[in-house]
């Protein structure tokens, strides 16, 4: 492909200009005082569909966009101008993001004309695009979470349809189920289904089926692993018996979530593409697991307390099929209580082998214990219900429980009556901190937190890697932070960093990602940026930090901040080697006297 380069002079002593021009990855162009455009490299051509012969010529002015015109205007009164916007192209009728940079040529003082810049933002957009969709999920499975542990006996069976539809729509799939098994694991059974309009529900042929008629999958489901089948045509014939069951239910891709309950196959949640195939990633299938074991954990507690009713009626019969620690209690008029009855499960979760040690064994853990007693002499002496949740500490190992009686009978002697059951939640706590795990945003300053930023890190890192992009990390830490804290209270200390927060954010590009990675510890990432421009960025958020201090209740509270800076390069076998290299440059800022930026060597 030519460049026209007419009254563009370069001389064969600038041939290394001609060479970056031709070959920059970046859209370059050059336009006369006139602002009619001189010379274009390939990678404008490309992005703008038109050969250089097309584009040479073209009247600036005159485009369709009078941004972009307004900009070359400026340029031309010796101006340099940055614009991000949709653009409407007039030659293709093509519309992108797109970055625009103008920036005035001189020469001995001389205005010639004008060079622009523009990059493609679609790919970082798309990739923006796909961490909030990844963000969207996993607020889906935290409230999908929380409406299945809240959910009562008789609302089950309708929250879960309403999560198989919330998954449904989601991911615009055509048909999302759950499975059960039978209590002796042999035949398994479709229990809830959701499908997409016009999508044939196949819930009434899906009933008793034995492990038999599905002898591959059922294999992975119990060995407690996914099955993800992206296209059901393309399997093996060594498994052409359930390939072509599914095959006539018209399932072109099948992914299943195996759930289980204290390491018992009890389901899984299976999800069906009809129309067309579907390809699972693994962060999504992760997050699906979540989903499977809240349903399989609401599931085995409708058991429990289906089984906890019958029990009321019969309990010194069935007790023992139940895992829950069952008991009644029995306190008099001046408040000595002891346990009319108690099963196994009940003397073990308390470490005990008799009722009579029961009330003289305290394995409540120290911490929650006053709370226990507080909640039990409170429903004693009002005759209420009690209901307490907190730890253990049993055999050296901290275990959750919870406790829950039923409302209180009255004896003709006057004694009052406690029925109620004991449980090992120590799964669901568990859960409970996964799903806190999921949050991605810090709560006080709301920037991203450390997980989500190391994710973008992680996902810019193979970005450069795989296209040779250039990225910058900036590492940042408050000053003597911790004199705040020691001098105005641990209130002001936070105001001090939600300022800080808010001087970062307003200091960067959209495209950039701002993080809390703990304390007054804060990070920068700043995608396709090379070392010289972090430079000046980082000096500028110095300069901005030190001159917009925090207020705290009309106190103005002044902070400075040190900077490490590390940019990738081509040499770098993991994100870690920037990271470490970054935090090295800004020890080194700590130790020459605080409030500077160093770059890493």
């Amino acid at each position: 492909m030519q460049t026209h380069m007419s009254n563009f002079a370069i001389t064969h002593s600038q041939a290394w200009l001609t060479a970056m021009f031709e070959n920059a990855a970046s859209a370059v162009f050059v336009f006369d005082t006139q602002a009619k455009l001189l010379a274009c490299n390939p990678a404008c051509c490309d992005l703008l569909d038109r050969s250089c012969d097309q584009l040479v010529g073209l009247e600036l002015r005159l485009l369709k966009d009078s941004r972009v015109s307004q900009a070359v205007e400026q340029v031309l009164q010796g101006e340099s101008v940055s614009l991000e916007l949709d653009y409407q192209f007039t030659l293709n009728d093509r519309r992108l993001p797109l970055s625009f940079e103008f920036h005035p040529v001189r020469d001995r003082g001389e205005l010639l004309g004008g060079i622009g810049l523009i990059e493609n933002l679609s790919e970082k957009q798309e990739a923006l695009s796909s961490n909030q969709r990844q963000i969207e999920f996993e607020k889906l499975v935290a409230n999908i979470s929380k409406r299945l542990v809240n959910a009562s006996s008789d609302e089950l069976d309708q929250t879960i349809d309403l999560v198989m539809a919330q998954l449904g729509h989601f991911f615009d799939v055509d048909r999302c189920y759950v499975f059960q098994y039978d209590s002796a694991g042999i035949e398994f059974s479709n229990t809830h289904e959701w499908c997409a309009e016009s999508i044939e529900s196949k819930m009434a042929v899906r009933q008793n089926l034995a492990r038999s008629d599905f002898p591959w999958i059922h294999t992975q489901i119990m060995m407690q692993r996914p099955v993800n089948i992206p296209s059901v045509a393309d399997l093996e014939d060594s498994v052409a018996s359930e390939r072509d069951v599914l095959l006539a239910q018209g399932v072109q891709s099948l992914l299943a979530i195996p759930m289980i309950e204290h390491g018992k196959l009890v389901g899984l949640l299976g999800i069906d593409s009809v129309r067309q195939p579907y390809t699972w990633v693994q962060d999504k299938i992760t997050l699906l697991e979540v989903v499977a074991e809240s349903i399989s954990n609401a599931l085995m507690r409708r058991s429990f307390e289906q089984a906890l009713s019958r029990i009321n009626q019969q309990y010194q019969q069935f007790s023992s099929q139940v895992p829950l620690g069952l008991y009644t209690l029995r306190v008099d008029a001046e408040q000595q209580a002891h346990y009319e009855y108690c099963n196994k499960q009940f003397l073990a979760m308390n470490g005990v082998n008799s009722a009579a040690d029961l009330l003289n064994r305290k394995p409540i853990h120290p911490d929650d214990l006053a709370d226990f007693q507080e909640r039990q002499q409170f429903a004693w002496k009002a005759h209420k219900a009690f209901v307490w949740e907190g730890r253990y500490f049993l055999d050296d190992k901290v275990r959750w429980m919870r406790m829950e009686d039923s409302e209180p009978t009255q004896a003709e002697n006057g004694d009052w009556i406690w029925s109620g059951f004991q449980q090992d939640i120590t799964d669901r706590k568990q859960l409970e901190e996964r799903l806190k795990e999921l949050a991605t945003v810090d709560d006080m300053t709301q920037l991203w937190n450390r997980r989500y930023f190391m994710l973008a890190c992680d996902e810019e890192f193979e970005r450069a890697q795989r296209y040779d992009n250039q990225f910058s990390f900036l590492m940042l830490d408050a000053d003597h932070f911790k004199s705040v804290n020691d001098n105005y209270g641990h209130a002001a200390g936070d105001a001090v960093l939600v300022n800080l927060a808010k001087v970062l954010s307003d200091s960067v590009r959209k495209v950039d990602v701002v993080g809390r990675l703990g304390g007054e510890e804060f990070a920068i990432l700043l995608p396709n940026t090379p070392e010289s421009e972090a430079q000046l960025l980082a000096e500028r958020i110095r300069h901005s930090v030190e001159n917009y201090p925090a207020d705290y209740k009309g106190q103005t509270l002044p902070i400075t901040i040190s900077i490490g800076i590390s940019s990738y390069r081509s040499n770098d076998q993991d994100l870690d080697q920037v990271i470490q290299r970054a935090d090295k440059a800004l020890y080194q800022a700590k130790n020459q006297g605080r409030n500077r930026c160093v770059v890493a060597s």
